[in-house]
């Protein structure tokens, strides 16, 4: 276990867990995130320094770090790397859905927590936008040669 002055890191089978005193565990499901990624241990280390890249914030208190973290970690899990401010996929379903501005949906993302913002990925029009947002990026994609590459391992 390795720890730094805000909190402790552990690799629990293959879930990837941050302890914040006071404030719980922090984890991280390898396998089951979002991203068809390899579970070796260089993407474990991946998403590891990644989601504590996220906590990496000057004069942060330790519950912004942890926020931080969910944030990140809420990104990887709707199957996304990189996303603008974690919040890329919701933000469009959002602007789509009610006709808004980017900034008036980011002003109104900021003051929410991660499981809001994951809360608000769920109700039924705002997911149906991002499975047409993800149906858009990947149309096109032979699925079924997929398949048979797979029935081939």
């Amino acid at each position: 276990m390795r720890a730094n002055s805000v909190m402790e890191f552990a690799l629990v089978g293959r879930t990837l867990q941050w302890t914040f005193p006071k404030l719980g565990v922090v984890g991280f499901d390898v396998p089951d995130c979002g991203l068809d990624a390899r579970d070796d241990a260089a993407m474990q280390f991946g998403y590891k320094q990644t989601i504590a890249d996220a906590a990496a914030i000057s004069n942060a208190s330790p519950t912004q770090k942890r926020d931080a973290m969910l944030d990140r970690i809420a990104t990887l899990n709707g199957g996304e790397w990189r996303a603008e401010r974690g919040d890329a996929i919701l933000v469009a379903a959002i602007c789509r859905s009610r006709a808004m501005s980017e900034s008036n949906v980011r002003k109104f993302l900021d003051g929410k927590t991660a499981a809001q913002k994951q809360a608000l990925a769920e109700l039924p029009h705002y997911k149906a936008e991002i499975d047409k947002i993800r149906a858009a990026r990947v149309a096109g994609v032979d699925t079924a040669a997929l398949e048979q590459e797979i029935a081939g391992l």
